[in-house]
């Protein structure tokens, strides 16, 4: 079993991992104090291993005796190179551990570690509630029917939530590659030329347009001209306008005519002219008129 050397890294997580990795291998090669300090000795450089010599030589000075047990050690060791409030900031971070984006297994594994490095104690309710209040919404419905006695159990269902997660999402978003993308881009543009061709036909265009309502708008939109009784234009594009105009005039004209020429009968048979006088009269007043 190797243990790597430690060189005074102000990184809190990379000291605890390295004093957790001594007391492992004292465990499994079962070595005592003062052969603990001895070995730990060995595995410190750079800044850590200056700052111990000058430490036990510091104490010699001051006629102190030199550390001999592994747990003084490492209080020596925490005092100088953890911050002053590493413990408080690791117990922020147990209490506001989320799983937010991460899978279930790197959350768990999160969960873990944490709760090993701060220590804390709490039965295992309590415990089984935080980790599982950490999970994602959708998650924890999908667990609020179970009960669970520890841990691990949690962990269990929440790998099969997980999936059935992710089958759903993946039926949802199945045939959505390039070419489900292309045909959900031919549907949108179908859609997009019926809901113009309809607006067109709407608006009295040349379609024949199918969707309900279209011919209560279409009869909306028909425009019929007053003058001449003809749909598809206004009085005022008629192109009967200037005819009418003209006929109007010609009304006019013959009502003169026809007055005047019932005033001329009128004089002519007042004068008492003889028959054949009288119709030659008329014709040469008639022809006058109208030729």
């Amino acid at each position: 079993m190797e243990v790597l050397c430690y060189d005074g890294s102000l990184k809190a997580e990379t000291l605890i991992d390295w004093i957790g990795e001594l007391e492992r291998y004292f465990e499994y090669e079962n070595v005592k104090d003062p052969n603990r300090v001895r070995f730990a000795i060995t595995k410190l450089k750079g800044h850590a291993a200056l700052w111990w010599d000058m430490l036990q030589k510091y104490r010699v000075d001051t006629r102190q005796e030199k550390i001999q047990t592994w747990r003084k050690m490492v209080s020596k060791i925490k005092e100088k190179f953890l911050p002053v409030d590493y413990q408080q900031n690791l117990c922020k971070q147990v209490q506001n551990l989320r799983q937010k984006d991460t899978s279930v297994r790197e959350y768990t594994e999160e969960f873990f570690k944490l709760s090993l490095r701060s220590g804390i104690k709490e039965p295992e309710y309590q415990r089984v509630a935080r980790y599982v209040n950490g999970f994602q919404y959708q998650i924890q419905y999908e667990m609020s029917t179970h009960y669970f006695r520890n841990v691990d159990e949690a962990y269990q269902v929440a790998l099969k939530v997980e999936e059935k997660i992710d089958r759903k999402l993946q039926q949802k978003f199945r045939g959505r590659g390039p070419r489900g993308r292309g045909r959900a881009s031919a549907a949108r543009g179908n859609e997009k030329e019926d809901e113009s061709t309809s607006s067109q036909n709407s608006r009295g265009g040349n379609g024949t347009g199918r969707g309900r309502g279209f011919g209560r708008e279409k009869d909306k939109y028909i425009i019929t001209c007053y003058r001449c009784g003809v749909e598809g234009h206004k009085a005022s594009e008629c192109p009967e306008k200037h005819n009418s105009g003209k006929r109007s005039e010609a009304r006019t004209q013959k009502k003169y005519i026809d007055i005047r020429y019932s005033h001329l009968y009128v004089i002519l048979a007042s004068l008492s002219i003889h028959r054949d006088t009288y119709d030659i009269a008329i014709s040469t007043v008639q022809f006058a008129f109208f030729y």
